[in-house]
Parts: structure tokens; C-alpha cells; sequence
């Protein structure tokens, strides 16, 4: 006797909490599943599975959405679940599904509580009460655990998740069944961050500390290779300064120690999140930011055929410059960074540096970073006014102009605390920087040459066939 199948069955199983990973509840579901289509004699031959994946969010869910592509393909003549509320959770959703089996001609849905039969007006009523009360059930939750959540970050706990980069997660209860937890300082990644704190404040960039961590094989929390957006994400982030942040809102000091001080935190945020940054080349080849001697247009760094590197002034389509200069870079660089090294190695720069930077009142780094950030609120302010029709444009225009001022000069004035910090460990110090220079990558040569160079400026030649010196002026900042 051969045993007829009715059906070829999909069986879709969801769990919204699988914190262990182990999938147990997953595994009574597929249990209980194939149980009540063997009883049915329904064949299951699709089976889908959305392990620790909420409903809650629709279009979130993989396998419920290859699901659909299964009914829609006619792979699959009926539908086999533990609950309805677990195949959707919202009414949309429902209706949705609704439609695709009436197109395609699938009517049986089965469960543990009973069957519905698709086609059927009474049984898609029921269903529809189903995930209103589902709806309800899944909002009332939510709620709940948006409370819980709140709560939470008001006490500056940790809420779980995955551990940031610097901290572990170490359990505070016996009791296995407890979640509670708290974050402590991992040592060896807290020097990552100190380390490239300190490098973005000498004016390196991201990209360049990112290959250098990717160099010497540091890894991140996932194991994976450091991207600046990463790195960017840590050092701006409120968590290693030791603040409980809520839905993108710093609520309090946490519970958990702080790896950046507070201070250095405001100034990593004003240098990272600085929309001048957004541009920020990815990799350089060429030192020196240098200008023709000509038109004072900003000299572009080119390979000639010959692979030979070359400072030339562009003009014509493409170009702003005069286009009738050009300078070999390797001697023109050589120039510029020994006379670096002789400049940082007189202990009267330091004092001169310390006289430019004090201008303006001798200014901390917290007092520019606090009047900058008092600056860019005023501005939102202002903004937010005028798009409540508060003020009007011309009393936004007036009003906007004195707050640009402020945050500009301070802007600048931070611009040159940073140059001082690429400088400053090398200043007075015969010879430092020439032993280190080797080893120093081109960001941190450019830093530190930003620090103590105006300008360079590049005039014609007046010698055929070799260097000449004396068409270089350097200017410098003290």
C-alpha cells in the first residue's frame, strides 16, 4: 500500500529570545511541528527558521520573507506552524499573507491550537483577532522593555549587548538564570585607545592608525580587520569616556570605569565629527602641502612617467594654477624636513609656540572646546527658532553672523592646539626627531611639519640640471 501525501509542507518556526544561542525552543517548535503534520500525513519539504529574531520589526526577518518566495514559486501547497503569532505580528503583515496565498492558491495553515483553513472568510476573521491580540500583547512588551531599558540607563548600568571594544563583561549575580552584569577595563585594548586618542590629537589621520593596527595584527572585538569608521565610532562613542548614553543621549555617568578622560573625550569629538574631516584623504604619498611661487596656487603632487614624484602648479581645465611650475619632490622634501629638524631642535621654538598659542587670553583646550560647543548650541538654537517662525530670516542672518565668528576663532585656535601637540614632544630636543623620523609613518610627518610650517612656497629655478635651494622660502608659525 502506498501512502498518498496530501500536502508539501513549509515549516516556519520563530523564537524572539535565544540569548544562550542554543536554539532550544526552536527545537520543541520544529518537535511539535512535524509531529502534527505527520499526523495529517502533510510532508514538510521547506523548512525556515528565525532564531532570536523579534516579529516586532517587519522586513527583519530572513527566513519568513524566503518563506513567502517559497509560496509565491508554488514550491510549497500549505503552511505548518506552532502558533499563528508566530508566523506574524502585525495585521499588515497578515494581510499581506493573506493575499499571496489567495494568488497562488494555498489554503491550509495548520497549528498547534488548530487549523484555518485560508480560503475561508471565518477562519481569516479569527486570524485577524489573533493578531490584534498579538499586535497588543507585542506593544504591551515593548513597552515594558523600553521601560526596563530606561531605567537601566538612568542607574548607569551596562544593558548588555555586544562588549565594547576596551571592556568585558563580567557577571555580577550567581544565580545563572541572572542577567545583571558589569563592564570592566580590558588593559591591553584601553592602551589602543590611549594610543590612538593621543595620535588623532597630533593631527594623524584615522586611516593611517587603522593600517597601523591592521599592521601589527591588533584586532577588534569582532576578530576583524580595523575600518575608520570603527575607530572613529570608539573614540567619539560615550562608552570609554564613562558615560550611560540612551537612545543617542548621554544620561549620566556610568557605573563602569572611564578609559578617556572627559576632557580629551570633548576634543576627539569637536577634531573627529568635524565635517572638514569628511574629505580626509585616505592615503598620501606626498609631504608637503606647498604653493607655486607664481600664482600662490596650491602645488599638486603627480608621477611622471618615469615614476619620478613631482610638485606641479596645474592650470587649464582641471587645474586653478598658472600651470608653469614644477619641483621634483624628493630634494624639495629633503630641504623642507631637515630644515624641520634644525628648527625643533632650538629651545627658543618652544617658547615662541607657547606665545602664538597663548594668544587670545592663554585659553585651556577645555575652555576652546567649551565655547565651541556653547557656539554650535546657540546656532541650533537659532535655527530651531527660525524654523518655528520665532525670528525671521533677516533676524537669523543678523543674529547667526557674531555666533559663526566665535565658533570659527575658536575653531582655529583649537586647530593650533593640535599642531602644538604634534610638536610639542619634540621640541628642544637635539636630535629626537631625527632618530625617530624613520620609523614615523607620513601622517605623523605631516603632523608634526603642519605644526611648526605656514607654508612652503615654490619659486621658478634659476639653475638648469640640478636643485637649486634658494627658490624654496619656508614660512614658518613662530
Amino acid at each position: 500500500m502506498v501512502l498518498r501525501v496530501k500536502r508539501h509542507a513549509a515549516m516556519y518556526c520563530r523564537l524572539s529570545k535565544d540569548p544562550d544561542g542554543n536554539m532550544l525552543g526552536i527545537a520543541r517548535q520544529e518537535e511539535d511541528c512535524r509531529a502534527l503534520a505527520a499526523q495529517k500525513g502533510w510532508l514538510i519539504t521547506q523548512t525556515f527558521v528565525d532564531d532570536d529574531v523579534s516579529a516586532y520589526i517587519p522586513g527583519m526577518r530572513p527566513a519568513y520573507e524566503a518563506m513567502l518566495v517559497a509560496i509565491k514559486e508554488r514550491v510549497v501547497n500549505a503552511v505548518v506552524v506552532y502558533d499563528e503569532d508566530r508566523l506574524v505580528r502585525h495585521p499588515f503583515e497578515l494581510e499581506s499573507f493573506f493575499i499571496l496565498c489567495e494568488a497562488v492558491g494555498l489554503t491550509d495553515l495548520a497549528s498547534v491550537a488548530g487549523d484555518s483553513d485560508l480560503s475561508n472568510p471565518d477562519d481569516q476573521l479569527m486570524l485577524r483577532v489573533k493578531g490584534a491580540v498579538a499586535k497588543k500583547s507585542s506593544d504591551d512588551s515593548s513597552r515594558r522593555y523600553k521601560r526596563m531599558h530606561r531605567q537601566i540607563a538612568e542607574m548607569g548600568r551596562w544593558s548588555g549587548g555586544p562588549r565594547p571594544y576596551g571592556y568585558v563583561r563580567v557577571r555580577t549575580s550567581l544565580d545563572p538564570k541572572s542577567r545583571d552584569a558589569k563592564l570592566e577595563v580590558v588593559p591591553e585594548e584601553a592602551k589602543i585607545i590611549l594610543e590612538a586618542a593621543e595620535r588623532v590629537q597630533a593631527g594623524e589621520t584615522l586611516f593611517s592608525i587603522c593600517s597601523d593596527l591592521a599592521a601589527r595584527r591588533v584586532p577588534t572585538v569582532r576578530q576583524a580587520t580595523w575600518r575608520t569608521p570603527t575607530l572613529k565610532g570608539i573614540l567619539t562613542g560615550p562608552t570609554p569616556a564613562g558615560k550611560r548614553p540612551y537612545h543617542g543621549e548621554v544620561l549620566r555617568d556610568a557605573d563602569w570605569p572611564a578609559i578617556i578622560d572627559e576632557s580629551t573625550h570633548r576634543r576627539l569629538r569637536l577634531l573627529l565629527l568635524n565635517k572638514d574631516r569628511s574629505g580626509e584623504r585616505r592615503a598620501r604619498v606626498f609631504l608637503l602641502s606647498a604653493r607655486c611661487g607664481l600664482c600662490g596656487a596650491k602645488l599638486v603632487g603627480q608621477r611622471r612617467e618615469t615614476g619620478v614624484r613631482t610638485y606641479v602648479c596645474l592650470g587649464g581645465v582641471g587645474g586653478s594654477g598658472c600651470g608653469r611650475l614644477a619641483c621634483v619632490a624628493e630634494p624639495l622634501e629633503a630641504l623642507v624636513v631637515e630644515a624641520t629638524m634644525i628648527r625643533l631642535d632650538t629651545p627658543a621654538l618652544a617658547r615662541a609656540l607657547a606665545g602664538v598659542d597663548g594668544a587670545g587670553g592663554g585659553r585651556t583646550d577645555d575652555g576652546l572646546t567649551e565655547e565651541l560647543m556653547a557656539a554650535e548650541a546657540k546656532l541650533a538654537e537659532l535655527a530651531e527658532m527660525w524654523a518655528n517662525d520665532e525670528i525671521g530670516r533677516t533676524e537669523w542672518t543678523l543674529a547667526r553672523k557674531p555666533v559663526e565668528a566665535r565658533r570659527d576663532a575658536a575653531q582655529r585656535r583649537l586647530d593650533g592646539s593640535v599642531r602644538r601637540t604634534a610638536s610639542a614632544h619634540w621640541e628642544g630636543k637635539a636630535g629626537a626627531l631625527r632618530a625617530a623620523w624613520p620609523e614615523m609613518n607620513i601622517d605623523q610627518r605631516r603632523a608634526v611639519l603642519g605644526a611648526v610650517i605656514e607654508r612652503v612656497v615654490v619659486r621658478p629655478t634659476k639653475v638648469r640640471g640640478r636643485f637649486d635651494p634658494e627658490r624654496v622660502d619656508v614660512v614658518w608659525r613662530a
